[in-house]
């Protein structure tokens, strides 16, 4: 997290979804990126709670 809100660089997430039936397959994939309020928010609760130690 701290990284993230230093550098201001969010990750990219790779997923996939498998199908709900054993040997289909994947059904779908992509590239996400994290949004940079989750870390913000993360940040803050955390300095609001004396976590930041």
């Amino acid at each position: 997290m701290v990284k993230v809100l230093e550098t201001g660089l969010v990750p990219r997430i790779n997923t996939g979804m498998a199908h709900k039936d054993p040997g289909v397959g994947q059904v779908g994939a992509g590239l996400v990126t994290a949004p940079m309020d989750c870390f913000k928010k993360a940040a803050r609760f955390m300095v609001e709670k004396g976590l930041n130690k």
